[in-house]
C-alpha cells in the first residue's frame, strides 16, 4: 500500500533525525583527491581537489594518469611511479587537524618495486609535513609503505622527533589494490586517544593512551612522496611511491570502517 502524504513526511522526518543524531553529521570531508580527469597515460597537470573546501595542488616532475582505479569507484587513478615525481598541495590548517580526523586513499605498488628515496625506509603514499628540519617524526600524519617489510605504515607526530607509529600484518607489494586508513580519535574515553591503521577496512594495528598535542606546521602535504629539501633530484629524504594513488580523502572525523570509501 502507498504511504499517504502524512506517512511519507513522518518517514521523511525519522530519517532526517537518523542522520542527524548519527556519526555522518559528523564527517565532513576536507579534502578528496580522485585522480579523475584522464585520460590514461594523459600527463597530470594538477591535483584537482573535488571536496568543499578546493584544496588543489601542483605537480612537481612528470605524472600520468593510469586507467586502474581503486576501490571500483572512478575510471583513473594517479600512476606515481618514478623518482622525485609528486603532487603537493600548499599549506592550509584545514591540513592540520586539532581533534578527530581521518586519511584514507586506495594504492597498488608496482610490480617488481622500486625503492625510491632513502627516509627511514618509508615509501609515502600521503604525507602532511609540519616541519623541514631533520628529525625523526616530522610529519603531522603519514600513510606509507615500510620498504623493508613491505607492510602498510601510519604515523603522527608529537613534535620534537617524538611520535607514534603503527604497522600492518603483511606486506601489501603484491601487485592489488589496497585500501589504507589512519583513524585518530581524540578524546576517545576522557583524556585517551586513539591512533587506528586500518588495511581493506581490517583493523591492523592501534595505540591507545593520553598523547601530546599533534605537531603542526606550514609544511605542504604531499601525494607520492615525502619530499621537502628543496624538491628537486638530489634533496636528501627523498622517499617516493613506486605505483598508483587513487581516492585520497581525509575527513574531520574519526570514521568506522563501514564510513570509509
Amino acid at each position: 500500500m502507498p504511504f499517504s502524504p502524512s506517512a511519507r513526511l513522518a518517514r521523511g522526518l525519522s530519517l532526517l533525525v537518523g542522520i542527524l543524531s548519527g556519526p555522518s553529521l559528523l564527517a565532513a570531508t576536507i579534502a578528496h583527491y580522485r585522480f579523475e580527469t584522464g585520460p590514461n597515460n594523459a600527463a597530470v597537470s594538477s591535483i584537482v581537489d573535488s571536496g568543499p573546501n578546493g584544496l588543489h595542488g601542483t605537480v612537481a616532475g612528470s605524472l600520468t594518469y593510469g586507467s586502474s582505479a581503486g576501490g571500483g569507484t572512478g575510471l583513473y587513478s594517479l600512476n606515481a611511479v618514478g623518482d622525485s615525481n609528486f603532487g603537493r598541495v600548499a599549506n592550509s590548517t584545514l591540513l592540520n587537524p586539532t581533534g578527530d580526523f581521518t586519511v584514507e586513499a586506495f594504492f597498488k605498488g608496482d610490480l617488481p618495486y622500486n625503492g625510491f628515496g632513502t627516509e627511514n625506509g618509508h615509501a609515502m603514499i600521503a604525507v602532511k609535513r609540519w616541519t623541514s628540519t631533520p628529525m625523526g617524526y616530522m610529519s603531522t600524519w603519514e600513510l606509507a609503505v615500510n620498504l623493508s617489510t613491505g607492510r602498510p605504515v601510519a604515523g603522527i607526530s608529537f613534535g620534537g622527533g617524538t611520535g607514534q607509529t603503527l604497522s600492518g600484518l603483511a606486506s601489501v607489494l603484491d601487485g592489488a589494490w589496497h585500501h589504507i586508513a589512519l583513524v585518530y580519535d581524540k578524546d576517545t574515553s576522557g583524556n585517551i586517544d586513539a591512533m587506528s591503521l586500518y588495511l581493506d577496512g581490517v583493523l591492523q594495528a592501534q595505540s591507545s593512551y593520553a598523547m601530546p598535542t599533534l605537531a603542526t606546521g606550514n609544511q605542504n602535504l604531499y601525494i607520492g612522496a615525502g619530499n621537502f629539501f628543496g624538491e628537486s633530484p638530489g634533496s636528501s629524504f627523498r622517499s617516493n611511491f613506486d605505483g598508483w594513488i587513487d581516492e585520497l580523502r581525509i575527513s574531520d572525523a574519526a570514521l568506522s570502517a563501514a564510513q570509509f570509501l
